[in-house]
């Protein structure tokens, strides 16, 4: 907890940092990022709290991985879906047009 407690610290303290010169140099300062970043955060705790609760169910390790990394990526995505966080849009893009270069690429062949 100690160590999980600095690191936390330490990532605020340098949030802290470089918002506030990111808002010197760009006029985009503490509170415009912590703004646009409220849907991910609420996402991401979100996340860790329905993986955290099935802490609590007697899986084995195996089982807990795999069941926890599957249901984090659906709550993931349903969440990104239901805050409309844009980046998950764009990623989202990203991967149908990889994945469709690759389905051309296979069709030549």
């Amino acid at each position: 907890m100690a160590v999980a407690s600095g690191k936390l610290l330490v990532s605020i303290i340098t949030f802290l940092l470089y918002a506030s010169v990111s808002g010197k140099l760009f006029g985009y300062g503490v509170l415009p990022q912590l703004k646009d970043a409220i849907p991910i955060i609420i996402t991401n705790i979100f996340v860790g709290g329905v993986v955290y609760a099935v802490s609590f169910i007697n899986l084995s390790p195996l089982m807990y991985i795999l069941f926890s990394g599957l249901l984090a990526v659906t709550v993931y995505i349903v969440m990104s879906r239901l805050l409309k966080i844009q980046e998950f849009f764009e990623i989202q893009l990203l991967i149908k047009k990889f994945l469709g270069k690759k389905l051309k690429v296979k069709q030549n062949f």
